[in-house]
Order: C-alpha cells, then sequence, then structure tokens
C-alpha cells in the first residue's frame, strides 16, 4: 500500500525502517525496502525525503564507502 502526498507520515515511515534496523544504511538500501521490498512508498517520494530528514536533523551521514554514503538515525530522529 503505497502513500502518496503524505509526507509526515513518509518521513514516519523511513525513520521507523532506520529505527528498526538499527544500524548505518545506505540510500539504495533504504529505498528498497521502502518501494520495492515492502511497497510502501514510491521511488520518487523516497528519494525526496532523505535531503529532507538530513535538513531536518533526523538522521545523519555516517560514512562513505566505496562512493556509497551510509546514513543513521539522530536522537532526535528517534
Amino acid at each position: 500500500m503505497q502513500i502518496q502526498g503524505e509526507t509526515s507520515v513518509n518521513k514516519l515511515i523511513v525513520l521507523f525502517v532506520f529505527d528498526k534496523m538499527e544500524s548505518a544504511l545506505s540510500e539504495r538500501t533504504i529505498v528498497e525496502i521502502c518501494t520495492v521490498g515492502n511497497n510502501w512508498l514510491n521511488y520518487m517520494d523516497c528519494m525526496e525525503l532523505l535531503p529532507r530528514l538530513l535538513d531536518d536533523g533526523f538522521i545523519c551521514r555516517v560514512s562513505s564507502i566505496e562512493e556509497e554514503t551510509l546514513y543513521s538515525i539522530t536522537a532526535d530522529g528517534r
């Protein structure tokens, strides 16, 4: 069930994934979990959320491994 147009709900979905995984995740992994794996969000909505969550301080960049940036949830994101 994809949710479209509800930015706050979509942010909560992505934050939920970060919280439950309890480890740093790549953009690709987040997109796969939220779009392909569970059909919670469409691809474009998911891609727009990561920069917003970074700007809001709910996630942060942890490291880059082989040109792939890893993100983690912050205390504010929890």
